[in-house]
């Protein structure tokens, strides 16, 4: 069972399957799809339903192909320049050391060599992001109040990186940011 599953748990108490119909639908219809789970995967990140939200980032994965022939079919190319499902899902992902959901997102942009192109390093990233968010908990864990801009060098990871993680963990409920001076002092909650 993932990191996420065993945080949030499943829609009906029991593990989800991890395999969603894909292949089996037309392109047409899998760009239906897909942009009926863009929608909720945005509505869910304004609800702050993050749990929710990445299910529905989870389910977008496997029609990506389809999508990718139907925009390819109609437009000539596929120039969808931004995809939530692999975005939005990796930075959630990763604050939550969900190394299970990173792996489909890998799988995904492996198989379809015109999101490997654009996607690649956002999963290469999101991997490195993973061990450093245990990492940023552990510190937090044994030194509460933490000063979040003190902790590039402590942690000798890029300050951006720290920055970004301790706001998608604290989205999370994984950390408590207060607001101090020009930074913000870190606590497990």
């Amino acid at each position: 069972m993932s990191l996420f599953s065993r945080l949030f748990g499943s829609s009906k108490g029991k593990p989800r399957s991890r395999q969603y119909p894909g292949s089996s639908i037309s392109p047409k219809e899998a760009e239906r799809r897909y942009f009926e789970l863009l929608d909720r995967i945005q509505n869910c990140e304004k609800e702050s339903k993050y749990a929710e939200m990445l299910q529905y980032c989870e389910q977008s994965l496997p029609l990506l192909p389809g999508l990718i022939r139907s925009t390819t079919k109609e437009f000539g190319s596929f120039d969808i320049s931004e995809i939530p499902a692999i975005e939005l899902g990796c930075k959630y992902w990763s604050a939550l050391g969900d190394i299970d959901s990173l792996s489909l997102v890998k799988q995904a942009v492996n198989r379809n060599p015109v999101l490997r192109e654009g996607c690649e390093e956002i999963v290469v990233r999101a991997f490195d992001q993973a061990g450093l968010a245990h990492q940023l908990c552990e510190h937090i864990r044994d030194h509460p109040g933490a000063i979040q801009t003190d902790l590039g060098s402590i942690l000798n990871a890029c300050p951006e990186d720290i920055r970004e993680l301790a706001y998608y963990l604290a989205r999370l409920g994984r950390i408590r940011r207060d607001k101090s001076g020009r930074s913000y002092k870190l606590y497990l909650p």
